[in-house]
């Protein structure tokens, strides 16, 4: 009698650790890339502080088109425009050292990204 309660109980707990592991495992399998989702900073441009202080009393506004590799490094920036010109270095400087989420199995893409920054 306690050997095939012995052996209900193993399989019942033979199942129940399949149950529990086989759906994440598929689930692995068919996790696809989401190369249409929205984009996230995971390092945001920043200003250096020279920059701050020279622009500081200033509104600025820029547009940068950006090639972002898929472990979120920007490969490549280009200032579309930026108001003054005098500040594309600046822009330049912040934007690059920006980085995105990482989006595995997409490849790189490419962002056009617009600031607008007013004084305090």
């Amino acid at each position: 009698m306690t050997n095939s309660v012995n052996r209900y109980c193993l399989e019942f707990l033979v199942v129940s650790v399949l149950f529990v592991a086989v759906p994440p495992l598929t689930q692995a399998q068919d996790k696809k890339p989401v190369c249409g989702a929205p984009v996230k900073w995971m390092v945001p441009p920043k200003f250096t502080e020279g920059d701050i202080a020279k622009w500081k009393d200033k509104e600025l506004s820029g547009t940068v088109n950006l090639l972002v590799g898929e472990g979120g490094e920007i490969i490549q920036a280009r200032v579309r425009s930026v108001k003054p010109k005098e500040a594309t270095a600046a822009f330049l400087s912040a934007v690059q050292q920006g980085k995105f989420q990482p989006r595995p199995g997409c490849g790189d893409w490419k962002i056009e990204v617009t600031f607008k920054l007013r004084p305090d």
